[in-house]
Protein backbone atom coordinates (compact mmCIF):
# COMPACT_ATOMS: atom_id res chain seq x y z
CA UNK A 1 0.00 0.00 0.00
CA UNK A 2 1.44 3.66 -0.73
CA UNK A 3 2.89 5.59 1.99
CA UNK A 4 -0.22 7.97 3.01
CA UNK A 5 -0.42 11.91 3.81
CA UNK A 6 -2.96 13.54 5.69
CA UNK A 7 -4.43 16.65 3.45
CA UNK A 8 -5.35 19.70 5.25
CA UNK A 9 -7.12 19.56 8.52
CA UNK A 10 -10.09 17.65 7.08
CA UNK A 11 -8.51 14.32 6.47
CA UNK A 12 -8.56 11.73 8.24
CA UNK A 13 -5.07 9.97 9.74
CA UNK A 14 -6.44 5.98 9.86
CA UNK A 15 -6.55 4.19 6.28
CA UNK A 16 -9.32 2.17 7.43
CA UNK A 17 -12.91 2.99 6.10
CA UNK A 18 -15.94 2.02 7.24
CA UNK A 19 -19.23 0.35 5.41
CA UNK A 20 -22.22 2.66 5.04
CA UNK A 21 -23.97 3.16 8.55
CA UNK A 22 -26.80 5.53 9.76
CA UNK A 23 -25.72 7.86 11.97
CA UNK A 24 -27.61 10.98 13.79
CA UNK A 25 -25.62 14.24 12.51
CA UNK A 26 -25.45 16.75 15.56
CA UNK A 27 -25.82 19.81 13.76
CA UNK A 28 -29.67 18.61 12.50
CA UNK A 29 -31.60 19.36 15.76
CA UNK A 30 -34.72 17.34 13.66
CA UNK A 31 -33.26 14.63 14.19
CA UNK A 32 -32.15 14.14 10.45
CA UNK A 33 -30.78 10.45 9.98
CA UNK A 34 -27.40 10.74 7.69
CA UNK A 35 -25.70 7.87 6.62
CA UNK A 36 -22.21 7.69 6.08
CA UNK A 37 -20.76 6.98 2.40
CA UNK A 38 -17.54 6.19 1.56
CA UNK A 39 -15.42 6.59 -2.46
CA UNK A 40 -12.57 6.80 -4.44
CA UNK A 41 -11.10 7.68 -7.05
CA UNK A 42 -10.00 4.59 -9.75
CA UNK A 43 -6.81 4.08 -8.73
CA UNK A 44 -7.59 4.36 -4.83
CA UNK A 45 -4.72 6.78 -3.94
CA UNK A 46 -7.68 8.93 -3.10
CA UNK A 47 -10.65 7.75 -0.45
CA UNK A 48 -12.83 9.66 1.16
CA UNK A 49 -16.18 9.26 3.39
CA UNK A 50 -18.51 11.85 4.07
CA UNK A 51 -22.28 12.51 6.36
CA UNK A 52 -25.37 12.87 3.70
CA UNK A 53 -29.30 11.89 3.58
CA UNK A 54 -29.80 9.41 1.20
CA UNK A 55 -28.67 10.07 -2.35
CA UNK A 56 -31.92 9.97 -4.69
CA UNK A 57 -30.71 12.30 -7.12
CA UNK A 58 -27.88 13.89 -8.39
CA UNK A 59 -26.90 17.43 -10.63
CA UNK A 60 -24.99 18.36 -13.91
CA UNK A 61 -23.28 21.42 -14.77
CA UNK A 62 -22.80 22.74 -18.15
CA UNK A 63 -19.95 24.87 -17.15
CA UNK A 64 -17.00 24.49 -19.19
CA UNK A 65 -15.39 21.82 -16.94
CA UNK A 66 -18.49 20.33 -16.42
CA UNK A 67 -19.56 19.66 -19.30
CA UNK A 68 -15.74 17.84 -20.31
CA UNK A 69 -16.12 16.00 -16.99
CA UNK A 70 -19.62 14.58 -18.18
CA UNK A 71 -19.63 13.77 -13.78
CA UNK A 72 -22.92 13.23 -12.16
CA UNK A 73 -22.04 15.85 -8.89
CA UNK A 74 -24.35 15.05 -5.71
CA UNK A 75 -27.39 17.68 -5.70
CA UNK A 76 -26.27 18.43 -1.88
CA UNK A 77 -23.23 20.40 -0.47
CA UNK A 78 -21.06 18.64 2.03
CA UNK A 79 -19.40 20.98 4.66
CA UNK A 80 -15.35 20.41 5.31
CA UNK A 81 -16.31 18.86 8.54
CA UNK A 82 -18.35 16.33 6.86
CA UNK A 83 -15.66 15.05 4.64
CA UNK A 84 -12.42 13.21 5.44
CA UNK A 85 -10.23 12.78 2.63
CA UNK A 86 -7.10 10.28 2.82
CA UNK A 87 -4.42 10.65 0.00
CA UNK A 88 -1.82 8.84 -0.89
CA UNK A 89 1.30 11.23 -0.97
CA UNK A 90 1.27 13.61 -3.69
CA UNK A 91 -2.07 12.11 -5.02
CA UNK A 92 -4.64 14.91 -4.68
CA UNK A 93 -3.90 17.95 -7.24
CA UNK A 94 -6.15 20.48 -8.10
CA UNK A 95 -7.39 22.68 -10.91
CA UNK A 96 -8.65 26.65 -10.63
CA UNK A 97 -9.63 28.46 -13.67
CA UNK A 98 -11.74 31.99 -14.58
CA UNK A 99 -12.25 33.61 -10.90
CA UNK A 100 -10.30 30.48 -9.08
CA UNK A 101 -12.75 30.27 -6.44
CA UNK A 102 -13.76 26.53 -7.44
CA UNK A 103 -11.14 24.12 -6.31
CA UNK A 104 -11.23 21.21 -8.61
CA UNK A 105 -9.77 17.90 -7.28
CA UNK A 106 -8.30 15.29 -9.45
CA UNK A 107 -6.07 12.10 -8.89
CA UNK A 108 -2.32 12.67 -10.55
CA UNK A 109 -2.29 9.09 -11.11
CA UNK A 110 -5.39 7.74 -12.82
CA UNK A 111 -7.04 11.31 -13.26
CA UNK A 112 -10.37 10.55 -11.60
CA UNK A 113 -12.26 13.96 -10.42
CA UNK A 114 -13.86 12.78 -7.14
CA UNK A 115 -15.03 15.60 -5.74
CA UNK A 116 -14.41 19.84 -5.61
CA UNK A 117 -15.26 23.07 -3.87
CA UNK A 118 -17.98 24.79 -4.91
CA UNK A 119 -17.30 28.46 -6.13
CA UNK A 120 -20.87 29.61 -4.74
CA UNK A 121 -20.47 27.83 -1.16
CA UNK A 122 -16.91 28.50 -0.32
CA UNK A 123 -15.89 25.69 2.52
CA UNK A 124 -18.41 23.16 0.79
CA UNK A 125 -18.09 20.27 -1.56
CA UNK A 126 -19.90 18.58 -4.06
CA UNK A 127 -19.25 14.77 -4.89
CA UNK A 128 -18.80 12.77 -7.91
CA UNK A 129 -21.52 9.96 -7.47
CA UNK A 130 -19.44 7.89 -9.78
CA UNK A 131 -16.84 7.77 -7.27
CA UNK A 132 -19.04 6.51 -4.16
CA UNK A 133 -19.56 2.80 -3.23
CA UNK A 134 -23.02 2.01 -3.86
CA UNK A 135 -23.94 4.13 -6.02
CA UNK A 136 -25.23 3.67 -9.22
CA UNK A 137 -25.08 7.70 -10.58
CA UNK A 138 -26.09 6.24 -14.41
CA UNK A 139 -29.73 5.48 -12.80
CA UNK A 140 -29.83 8.74 -11.00
CA UNK A 141 -32.62 11.27 -11.73
CA UNK A 142 -30.94 14.85 -12.09
CA UNK A 143 -31.43 18.27 -12.72
CA UNK A 144 -29.12 20.70 -15.06
CA UNK A 145 -27.26 23.91 -13.21
CA UNK A 146 -26.45 26.60 -15.36
CA UNK A 147 -22.75 27.03 -14.75
CA UNK A 148 -22.14 28.53 -17.86
CA UNK A 149 -24.15 31.88 -17.39
CA UNK A 150 -21.99 33.17 -14.00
Amino acid sequence: MPERASCRKICMASDTFHSTSTIKHPKHSKGCTMQEFTGSCHCGAIRFTFRAAAIDKGLRCNCSICRRKGALMSAFTVAAEDLAIDAANDALATYHFGTGKAHHHFCKHCGIYPFHQTMRKPGHYRINLGCVEGVDSCALPFEVYDGASL
